[in-house]
């Protein structure tokens, strides 16, 4: 059974290994990096700048990403712009060890998950990267119950037209025979046919109201995703 660390430590799981990108122009950290997350349960890719690192995320997934913000060339932030475009459900987490309150905050508005200062231990970064796969766990948890409640009121919304035909057409009917018949249809009958001619017309408002319901949850799915809050 494979095991992954994560700030509680080692845990077994059966799930893949989490796939890792790491973007940063040290060629030193980046080797201690591969050799201590892949020890720890990760599938580490690297890349030298951030052009390589784009080049990677455009042509694979990965579910995290390291990437330093001064690098030279394309810059970090230019690189967590780029994978949010094309994997935005990617985890990113900025490094850099000139931090400075404007480059936090323009990382976390475009989509970063978290910020970290270097030098880092292996050890605090593992811990962000156990939250951060929670979070992406939450999400896709969100998204499928999301899509779940979509279909269900799809289902709702198909059954409401194979019902209201034959509905329309029951009322239509016992109307033309309750007019047509005038005194020659004897009371018993004709007060069936008022309660046919009521009950489903009742039927047919509530499948209405289905139908209305049915609108408003397409619409609201068509929204934006919830945020699902960074765990600290």
């Amino acid at each position: 059974m494979p095991f992954l660390w994560t700030e509680r430590g080692m845990t077994a799981t059966d799930a893949p290994r989490p796939k890792v990108l790491i973007v940063d122009d040290e060629a030193g950290l980046r080797e201690m990096l591969v050799f201590g997350l892949t020890d720890r349960g990760y599938d580490v890719s690297v890349a030298a700048d951030g052009d390589a690192g784009i080049s990677m995320v455009e042509t694979r997934p990965f579910d995290l990403v390291v990437s330093d913000i001064m690098m030279p060339g394309t810059s970090g932030v230019e690189v967590l712009k780029r994978i949010k475009e094309v994997q935005p459900t990617t985890e990113v987490i900025m490094a850099t060890g000139f931090a400075t309150l404007e480059t936090a905050i323009e990382s976390m508005k475009s989509g970063a998950y978290d910020f970290i200062p270097k030098p880092y231990e292996l050890d605090q970064l593992c811990a962000v990267f156990g939250r951060a796969l929670e979070r992406r766990r939450l999400r896709a948890q969100v998204i499928k119950l999301q899509e779940l409640n979509h279909m269900k009121y799809e289902f709702l919304a198909n059954m409401i037209e194979d019902l209201r035909p034959p509905m329309t057409e029951i009322i239509e009917e016992a109307t033309k025979i309750l007019d047509r018949a005038q005194g020659d249809i004897v009371s018993r009958r004709e007060e069936a046919l008022k309660r046919i001619t009521s009950s489903t017309r009742g039927l047919l408002r509530l499948t209405e109201n289905i139908q209305h319901l049915s609108k408003l949850s397409t619409a609201l799915n068509g929204m934006d995703q919830p945020d699902i809050s960074r765990k600290e």
